[in-house]
């Protein structure tokens, strides 16, 4: 990583803190209370995910971060995280083929 892009990557992450601290959605709250972000709860999966040992908890909580993403109701989860993972990860692997 050269110099400039740790800047750049410093800038971006001051950008990404500065938001979730006005949307009250940072690591000091509760990440299941009512109005914490999604992109907030999101970002406390994936930083549970780097951290976690094992890796049935990392992956478990990468589940739950793009979950947190992808699902707008509590209702009928998995047709509808499936539906919302269908195109993003179908794009993926057909350009990964090509």
């Amino acid at each position: 990583m050269s110099l400039n892009e740790l800047k750049e990557w410093g800038h971006t992450n001051d950008r990404v803190e500065g938001y979730l601290s006005e949307a009250s959605s940072t690591s000091l709250r509760f990440m299941m209370e009512k109005g914490y972000t999604r992109s907030g709860r999101a970002m406390q999966f994936v930083v549970a995910a780097r951290r976690a040992p094992d890796l049935a908890f990392k992956v478990a909580n990468y589940c739950s971060a793009f979950e947190t993403l992808f699902t707008t109701e509590s209702t009928e989860l998995a047709h509808k995280l499936a539906g919302g993972m269908a195109h993003p990860v179908g794009s993926t692997l057909v350009a990964g083929i090509h």
